[in-house]
């Protein structure tokens, strides 16, 4: 008795020393600024990867706060945002009217705030023994609602078209759509890929393939497949006379047609570490990360 008595004051000693000592070290962690928070970031897959060099490099000056991302597609970003279930939807696609109203109604009746974070370009890319060198709108999207079924209709090979797409939970789905197809239906076969390294090992393994992929992941993410098997096309929108290649002076002059902005999205204005971060990713450093990286600031 004696023994096991002994024990139990000898653990709650303790036990009392590792508490007191615990308050102490979160007193001062609070009292120089060390408490943790952590950010929930959810949305584009297409953003992931600069929205990871972002978190990289506010990290070494505010090492302080910790990040979680979810990026599963800008729709399920966006419902994560409507569900109140993360701080921040990282999109490339603003909400539509439908959407909004849902949003609203769960929102006291306040619309998302949206920030601008930068552009990113979206290419045209097949298979490098595709000897086209150029299309327009009107060809992509006969291409991509099937009216345009081979590509010796385009004056090319008589090979199949293999039309990729990414899933309609991606944000530049329906930027597309809309884009270029100016809002009619996508084709009934379309092949759908779920990201852009698939889309890439897709176009080099087919000779008939068409897909597009923002501009970063085409030339930086997967360099070697890209200049050995992936042929970038230039594009020609309705009212251009030049077709254009998505090179930098064309996206930042706004020349090139296909440019989809990138958005940080809240439920409301932004408050302490959130505010911080999100004001930082549109500060000179936060932007030069942005050029750093492939992709093209706002200023």
């Amino acid at each position: 008795m004696f023994y096991l008595c002994s024990i139990s004051r000898f653990v709650d000693k303790n036990e009392r020393v590792f508490m007191k000592t615990a308050l102490l070290w979160a007193i001062f962690c609070a009292s120089i600024g060390l408490s943790q928070t952590t950010i929930e970031i959810s949305g584009s897959q297409f953003m992931k990867p600069i929205v990871e060099k972002l978190i990289e490099k506010y990290q070494q000056k505010n090492k302080n706060v910790n990040f979680s991302l979810n990026m599963k597609g800008s729709d399920m970003g966006l419902k994560a945002l409507t569900a109140n279930i993360t701080d921040i939807c990282a999109s490339t696609k603003v909400m539509n009217p439908k959407e909004l109203e849902r949003f609203k109604a769960d929102n006291y009746g306040q619309p998302p705030v949206m920030l601008p974070i930068g552009k990113n370009a979206i290419a045209i890319l097949v298979n490098k023994s595709n000897k086209i060198k150029e299309i327009s709108f009107e060809q992509l999207a006969g291409i991509y609602t099937g009216k345009i079924n081979n590509w010796k209709e385009l004056g090319l090979a008589d090979v199949p078209i293999k039309v990729l797409s990414y899933p309609n939970s991606s944000g530049v789905y329906p930027f597309f759509r809309t884009k270029v197809l100016n809002g009619e239906d996508y084709r009934e076969d379309l092949i759908i890929v779920p990201n852009t390294p698939e889309m890439l090992d897709s176009i080099k393994a087919n000779p008939g393939a068409i897909g597009y992929a923002d501009i970063f992941h085409a030339e930086k993410v997967d360099a070697i497949n890209f200049q050995k098997y992936i042929r970038l096309v230039a594009v020609r929108s309705t009212e251009q006379y030049v077709a254009l290649l998505p090179e930098e002076v064309h996206i930042l002059s706004n020349q090139y047609p296909i440019v989809t902005t990138m958005y940080f999205i809240t439920r409301k204005p932004p408050e302490g570490e959130v505010k911080k971060f999100m004001d930082w990713v549109i500060s000179p450093e936060g932007q030069s990360v942005l050029k750093k990286h492939g992709y093209y600031p706002l200023y």
